[in-house]
């Protein structure tokens, strides 16, 4: 049924509203090689899908391994997919990444707070599994600290008048219907249960 909920793990980028109105490959990077694919008219979303066009490669230790048997090894030849989905509302837009897809987007167009400051805001802050800090020092030096449980932003010994908060990851807030949420700089991933008919509004939702 086209109304089936998935379970997915997507990464959001919020675009910056001065560049709403630009086409939607310009948000890709220039070297990005991909497909580009309309929505689907019945479901009433602006929108594009873009898809890496597939490329085929063999890890580097292929023809060692090849030279101890004699033979070839044609499974080790393998592709990564990727691809970028951008839904248009009245509120905002915004891009969703699969695989992959984060690199081949041009970070110049997104708001480059919003992971963070979303992750803050959907997550409960007593539910922390881990934290990236930047802290300045003589040195300046970035830090990735975990908890072996949820636990509240003090286990973690940031000194607010040095370190600065760059990515979290932990539980969501009650009446939030996400799960495994993180947030850094730019991008916003978490894990949905989701149909077609609910993009538009979690666009919405996110970009509040």
């Amino acid at each position: 049924m086209d109304d089936k909920k998935l379970y997915l793990y997507l990464n959001a980028f919020l675009v910056k509203s001065e560049y709403a109105s630009i086409k939607y490959s310009d948000f890709l990077k220039t070297s990005s090689q991909v497909n580009a694919y309309e929505l689907d008219n019945k479901h009433e979303l602006d929108g594009m899908l873009f898809i890496k066009k597939p490329e085929e490669k063999s890890p580097i230790w292929r023809g060692f391994t090849e030279k101890l048997i004699g033979s070839p090894l044609g499974e080790l030849a393998n592709r990564s997919s990727s691809a970028v989905l951008i839904i248009k509302t009245a509120k905002a837009t915004m891009v969703f990444t699969f695989g992959y897809g984060r690199f081949l987007i041009d970070t110049q167009y997104f708001v480059h707070d919003f992971g963070i400051k979303t992750a803050l805001n959907t997550l409960k802050h007593d539910s922390l599994r881990s934290v990236d800090l930047f802290t300045l020092e003589d040195q300046a030096v970035q830090k990735k600290s975990q908890a072996s449980r949820e636990s509240s932003i003090g286990v973690f010994g940031i000194d607010i008048s040095r370190d600065v908060l760059r990515a979290v990851t932990g539980s969501p807030k009650s009446g939030i219907n996400l799960k495994n949420i993180s947030g850094g700089d730019s991008v916003y991933s978490f894990g949905i249960e989701i149909n077609i008919s609910e993009i538009a509004c979690l666009v919405d939702l996110l970009s509040d």
